[in-house]
């Protein structure tokens, strides 16, 4: 069945009078035989003076990778906002694996030529058991008699603290079987092995497994199905909505979000627009746009915004300096801003199997390369300076950002430093990362810099006039340069750097076409058959 052909009922009364109402009850049927299998709740009297909060069904469907539903979904889902902290939850915090993280891991497994297996665990938050004693509203489908409710055993969908027990549950689980949880990302497990690292990322319930050998893949799967109910997927090919196009043999991996991009041109009508070649109009100021009323739009431009931002923060740093530009109109639009939104997605439609392009390199596995810019005053409105920063392992992007900087830069020199400052944050996460999943870093990590001064300043060569100004905050970058993490090179100077390649500059601000395209090719955007 297509993707467009089954509404996706918003509740419990619409789910019943659709006309897929029969595979609604069956999956409602489904969703409560497994929470008595699961024996989530008993059901008792209601206790006197004990707060009890409501529930909701939530209905999804899933599809294959042609767009087909392939399952009905129902969910029993608390109502965790009544809930009050010190009486039913306490801790809430639960950690999943960042997209930075996951890049990194697709990039060394990509590197290492390894195996990455996907598992999902079902029902997972039903594997934790409560601390806090929680009752409940008795979920449609279950017929018992006045003044009962659900008092849950067990976690459900919906808890404030349904994660954090989740988390340390499975946690437990991964340290009883030789992991150790990565201090830089708590998302991200190691385990040695003959073969070499094993890494294992947690997103939720969702599990990617890189291994140098598919047995190792299936004693993990043994061992988690001993505590949980394991689903195995194979090959990884989406996570996250991002799809995974790998080619184990010869070591290349493209990570893009073209089936999202596809659903974003149908959501907004853009399926027959035709394609341009840069999402920004080179020299357009949107902050210079005075919003009237002959100019205030009834488009959704909030969420056309949001899930532009989605893929710009999963796979598509070239329209990460358009979408931090458009952020900034959220709460007061234009029809002109709308319009520069709508471009950016005629940009995606004509670039749509781009992605993250990751390969083999004769470089030492886990060796990171970045690079550091900035726009000076670059915002008409506030005379702010954007920082540009990217990082790239075994080929492509896994670090990428275009971020208005705090405060007003008083030279280009400045706010370079201020970005160099952001760069080095970011370097010395990567660094931290990657040791602890067994890859000694170099003793210094190179970023490109395109500006002599803010090298001068960060290598305490520069006059102390210039810099005695600059917050001591951002004078770690010295602290760094001092120990030799990092290793400031001018981009010009290197002769395997062309003069005009500092790859952080479409980043920083819009280009003419030419260069746009030029330098996202150069930092590792490529399609299906680049």
């Amino acid at each position: 069945m297509a993707l467009s052909a089954v509404d996706v009922p918003q509740n419990y009364a619409e789910a019943m009078t659709s006309p897929d109402a029969g595979r609604w009850k069956d999956a409602i049927r489904d969703e409560l035989r497994a929470h008595i299998r699961n024996h989530t709740w008993d059901i008792v009297t209601r206790p006197p003076g004990v707060k009890v909060i409501g529930f909701k069904w939530v209905f999804a469907l899933k599809h294959d990778e042609h767009g087909n539903v392939t399952r009905y979904k129902a969910r029993v889902v608390a109502l965790g906002f009544l809930q009050t902290f010190g009486v039913d939850y306490r801790e809430t915090f639960a950690s999943v694996a960042s997209l930075a993280t996951i890049r990194v891991f697709l990039a060394i497994c990509c590197q290492l030529v390894y195996r990455i297996k996907q598992y999902d665990i079902e029902t997972a938050f039903l594997n934790g058991t409560l601390e806090e004693e929680v009752h409940m509203k008795i979920p449609h489908g279950i017929k018992v008699g006045e003044g009962k409710v659900c008092r849950l055993r067990k976690s459900l969908c919906g808890l404030k603290q349904a994660g954090a027990v989740w988390y340390k549950t499975i946690g437990g689980v991964f340290v009883k079987t030789g992991f150790r949880q990565c201090l830089s990302d708590q998302g991200l497990c190691v385990r040695d092995s003959r073969h070499g690292p094993v890494f294992i990322v947690l997103y939720v319930d969702d599990l990617l497994v890189g291994c140098a050998d598919a047995t190792e893949a299936d004693r993990i799967e043994a061992s988690l199905s001993a505590h949980f109910k394991v689903k195995a997927l194979g090959d990884t090919r989406f996570i996250l909505g991002m799809e995974v196009v790998y080619n184990h043999l010869e070591g290349r991996l493209l990570l893009n979000q073209s089936q999202f991009i596809d659903k974003m041109l149908r959501n907004f009508g853009q399926l027959e627009a035709y394609p341009v070649r840069n999402p920004n109009v080179p020299g357009q100021d949107l902050h210079s746009v005075t919003t009237s009323k002959s100019l205030r739009l009834n488009q959704p431009y909030q969420e056309l915004i949001g899930s532009l931002l989605y893929v710009a923060n999963g796979t598509r740093p070239d329209i990460c300096i358009s979408t931090s530009i458009l952020s900034q109109f959220l709460e007061n639009p234009s029809e002109i801003h709308w319009r520069a939104g709508i471009r950016v997605l005629k940009f995606l439609k004509g670039t749509i199997s781009m992605g993250l392009r990751f390969q083999r390199t004769q470089q030492p596995i886990g060796t990171i390369i970045g690079f550091s810019d900035a726009n000076w005053g670059g915002d008409s409105a506030s005379r702010r300076s954007t920082s540009g920063v990217l990082m790239k392992i075994s080929g492509g992007p896994v670090i990428f950002k275009s971020k208005k900087q705090s405060s007003v830069a008083l030279s280009t020199a400045e706010a370079e430093y201020m970005a160099l400052a952001l760069a080095t944050q970011e370097i010395m996460w990567l660094r931290q990362l990657l040791a602890e999943m067994g890859f000694k870093q170099l003793p210094s990590t190179s970023i490109f810099v395109d500006n002599k001064a803010a090298i001068s300043i960060a290598t305490n060569q520069g006059s102390v006039s210039r810099a005695k100004h600059i917050d001591l905050r951002l004078h770690f970058i010295r602290d760094h340069v001092a120990r030799a993490d990092i290793a400031l090179q001018h981009v010009p100077s290197l002769h395997h750097v062309p003069s005009d390649s500092q790859e952080a500059d479409f980043l920083t601000k819009t280009l003419p076409t030419p260069q746009f395209t030029k330098l996202t090719k150069m930092c590792g955007l490529m399609g299906h058959t680049s």
